[in-house]
């Protein structure tokens, strides 16, 4: 009786703190304000000083220089990817988040990208993250583009990841586009292990959800050869590495392991290559896959005549280490492959970690690939810029049209117009057919084979 008692106290003081929270905000909206750029203040920078809690940023097409640090509950939200672009100015990360209740949405963050010349020195470059999200609660990310960068500067060796998150709760991220930094090829001994950024990086955290997005990973360097030794190329980035992490669910989303770097072999030495990225790297607990994509990066090797055998690997679907529980509900785990038949696996884990596979596209088994339905994958490089590979599946043979059209639905381009029998097919779409150079925006490509009819969006971006 005593402790039935007490919990309902307990319950009650919860109820009581939550609707003063709840009484506190609704006060503070209701004296929000709504700053305008650069109607009002010139820069984000200048209008996020300005801003008092609970405001709202709304920023109007073009590109703006600036580094913001968000230490209050704010909103900023821009015109499109296409249409609002903030920059770095330095090397430092476009947007760092240090408060709880943030919410950016429909703009485009680009970290500096500065490469000057050819360095004889790998350890010239830092990698620059383009997002943090530092020690924060209760994040929105909607509608982002979001990259990586390298500066020439000073510090480390590595791309700079899309979106870092650490020591944070209840992250959501939808309907973005998010890339890890692709390393800059050297000609320097130092250059070896040059690895790309991840495309979203996550330590640390609770409760993240990423919805409708498509994330990749950075490409590695490549090596290069010192006086006839080989150096081995950089690792990929892998599209979503979470460590120390719980509660992930990951719906409807593509993933995609960054390329893996060339290595510099020559006939006479040998010496491995570095593998590309994973589709997602797991030492988190509590993983939930649903309706995605995990596709690992490809492994790249030299052109003749340095082609001697090496030991290279595409990226797995999935990778799970350290204790790590992973469930994967529909989608498809597609290995990464290699010009050496040295394919990644559809999934690793090791003996401490588990893996449950349900409602895959395809029957995943090593020796027998059954296909059981139709499905038109997204198109990579998306956004892209100047061409791009789209990717379907059909279990049947049948009669089937693959065609592009632009938002007022007039047809672009007819890329497929034929029988097919039951497989996997990919095409390339050009930004240029004929002597005609399409514009930037949003296109639909559109699948139809028989009764099943399946369309999805891309964009060009230049």
């Amino acid at each position: 009786m005593r402790i039935f008692i007490t919990i309902t106290i307990l319950l009650n003081l919860i109820l009581q703190i939550n609707a003063q929270s709840v009484l506190q905000n609704k006060l503070m909206s209701a004296n929000a304000s709504i700053l305008l750029v650069p109607q009002q203040y010139p820069t984000i920078k200048s209008a996020l000083n300005a801003s008092t809690s609970l405001d709202t940023i709304l920023v109007s097409s073009g590109e703006y220089f600036d580094c913001l640090i968000i230490d209050k509950p704010i909103t900023i939200i821009g015109k499109g990817i296409n249409e609002t672009k903030i920059t770095g100015d330095t090397i430092k990360p476009v947007i760092i988040v240090q408060s709880d209740s943030v919410t950016i949405k429909n703009l485009s963050v680009i970290a500096k990208i500065k490469i000057d010349g050819i360095f004889s020195n790998c350890s010239l470059y830092i990698p620059t993250n383009g997002m943090e999200i530092l020690s924060a609660f209760n994040v929105n990310l909607d509608s982002l583009l979001i990259r990586g960068g390298v500066d020439s500067s000073s510090g480390f060796t590595s791309g700079g990841n899309g979106l870092y998150l650490r020591n944070s709760a209840n992250i959501f991220i939808s309907n973005s586009i998010i890339f890890g930094a692709d390393t800059k090829n050297e000609q320097s001994y130092s250059c070896s292990n040059k690895r790309g950024g991840d495309g979203l990086k996550v330590i640390n955290c609770d409760s993240l959800n990423i919805f409708d997005c498509e994330i990749t990973g950075g490409k590695g360097a490549n090596g290069w050869r010192m006086g006839g030794v080989p150096i081995k190329g950089g690792y990929g980035g892998h599209s979503l590495n979470l460590k120390g992490s719980f509660n992930i669910k990951v719906s409807n989303s593509r993933l995609i392991g960054g390329i893996g770097g060339k290595t510099a072999a020559s006939l006479v030495y040998y010496t491995e290559q570095a593998k590309a990225g994973d589709g997602a790297f797991c030492d988190s607990t509590n993983a939930l896959f649903m309706n995605s994509i995990l596709q690992g990066g490809t492994a790249l090797t030299n052109s003749p005549p340095y082609n001697v055998p090496l030991n290279t690997l595409g990226g797995n679907g999935i990778t799970g280490v350290n204790y790590s529980t992973i469930n994967i509900d529909g989608g498809d785990l597609i290995p990464g492959t290699s010009s050496e038949d040295a394919m990644g696996e559809f999934y690793f884990v090791d003996s401490t970690s588990s893996i449950t596979i349900s409602n895959l596209i395809l029957d995943t088994t090593i020796n027998n690939i059954l296909l059981v339905e139709y499905y038109l994958y997204q198109n990579y490089p998306n956004p892209f810029n100047p061409s791009t590979k789209i990717r379907w599946q059909s279990p049947v043979g049948r009669w089937q049209t693959l065609k592009v059209y632009d938002v007022l639905g007039n047809e672009v381009a007819t890329l497929v117009d034929e029988y097919r029998e039951a497989g996997r097919y990919e095409v390339e779409f050009k930004s240029s057919i004929g002597n005609r150079q399409l514009a930037n925006g949003v296109y639909f490509y559109r699948l139809q084979a028989g009764d099943h009819l399946e369309i999805k969006k891309m964009i060009l971006l230049k």
